[in-house]
């Protein structure tokens, strides 16, 4: 049995995207490269969208988030057995103030999610809201 994925998009417009992303590992191995934000499923959604705030919770593993491109770009590390929200307000101009997607080629506006130690019973809990 595969790990149990789930995306429930909380809010989605024009502007922004609120998205919980949800991860409860069984054992069978990573998500390796998985798709926490599909920017072709979501209302307008620009080739660099940007990401105003995470929310997050790893218990028992960790995790490594990647701006998608053809050389895919690191954006952040998410620790093992810890809690945060990130808040990424003070970056970029008045109206879309938010952490900006700084890939290059290839670039295809997806965030990817790639597990490390999951295992039976692990969870992964993440809240973004990505400013369009």
């Amino acid at each position: 049995m595969p790990n149990t994925i789930a995306t429930q998009v909380l809010f989605d417009d024009a502007v922004s995207s609120l998205i919980k992303y949800t991860i409860v590992g069984d054992g069978s191995g990573e998500v390796t490269g998985g798709v926490l934000y599909d920017a072709s499923s979501y209302i307008g959604a620009p080739a660099k969208p940007k990401i105003r705030t995470i929310d997050y919770s790893m218990v028992g593993c960790s995790a490594k988030l990647n701006w998608d491109a053809t050389t895919d770009v690191f954006i952040m590390g998410l620790p093992a057995d810890y809690a945060y929200k990130f808040n990424f307000e003070q970056f970029g101009q008045e109206r879309f103030k938010a952490l900006p997607n700084n890939s290059g080629a290839g670039v295809t506006g997806d965030i990817l999610i790639t597990t490390s130690g999951l295992g039976l019973t692990d969870t992964v809990t993440i809240i973004m809201e990505i400013v369009k």
